[in-house]
């Protein structure tokens, strides 16, 4: 006896299976390297690192060994989302989601050497 899956289910699980796609930059720059492969290809990437991962209560921190220019936030579908940034120092920001949804997020770092480095996030409330 054969079962039907809902396209709803199939849409989860082959998301869900191509889940660190998600991750690629090219979702938001139109290029098609992978960051798992960037490193490989850019020796410079930063020691970027967010966390908390998953983010509670709206608020995480981003530090880096190189110096941050900005920071940009999105929803996993592109559309930007307003945080208050507050620089600790050039290499450390406390950022505050003023939109409060739960979710997937990318976090776009643009650095002062004029590269970019790309993480997602997970946001739950407490």
């Amino acid at each position: 006896m054969k079962t039907k899956i809902p396209f709803a289910v199939a849409l989860i699980i082959s998301v869900l299976i191509l889940n660190p796609l998600w991750a690629d930059e090219s979702i938001i720059s139109g290029h098609t390297d992978f960051l798992s492969f960037q490193n490989e290809i850019n020796p410079d990437i930063s020691d970027l690192r967010i966390f908390p991962n998953p983010v509670r209560n709206f608020k995480f921190k981003v530090t880096s060994e190189k110096e941050i220019k900005s920071i940009q936030v999105s929803n996993i579908l592109g559309q930007p989302t307003e945080v208050e940034l507050q620089e600790r120092s050039g290499k450390y920001f406390d950022v505050v989601m003023k939109e409060k949804k739960q979710g997937i997020y990318l976090i776009i770092v643009f650095f002062e050497d004029n590269s970019k480095e790309v993480k997602r996030i997970i946001v739950n409330q407490e």
